[in-house]
């Protein structure tokens, strides 16, 4: 499962630049990353709260950051680099201020 590889990822970047995992565990199990999928399906695809996910914006900083991280600890984390990547995509459908629903309107633009 994805979920599953995106925290194998997470915490072997944490590993990888010297945090505690078991901090970070404690950091996002307690933050956003919980479990948000109500609110994703009741939400659209714009700034209506939350974190605002493409460059030069919230998770799309923070993501850049960490993915200069990821090229200088040379780590392999796959799944951080294909979502780093969807969210240049969102940037490039008009979503450049649209919140953590994005990947969901992503999906939801490839079907049409």
């Amino acid at each position: 499962m994805p979920g599953w590889q995106g925290l194998a990822e997470g915490l072997h970047f944490a590993d990888g630049v010297g945090l505690d995992p078991q901090q970070v565990v404690n950091v996002v199990s307690q933050g956003a990353a919980r479990s948000r999928g109500r609110w994703i399906i009741a939400t659209k695809p714009c700034w209506q709260g939350g974190i605002i996910t493409a460059l030069p914006y919230w998770m799309g900083k923070d993501l850049a950051i960490a993915m200069t991280k990821v090229e200088q600890q040379s780590l392999p984390l796959s799944v951080a680099k294909m979502v780093d990547g969807f969210y240049v995509e969102v940037q490039q459908m008009g979503g450049g201020r649209w919140n953590t629903s994005s990947l969901l309107a992503r999906l939801q633009q490839m079907k049409k």
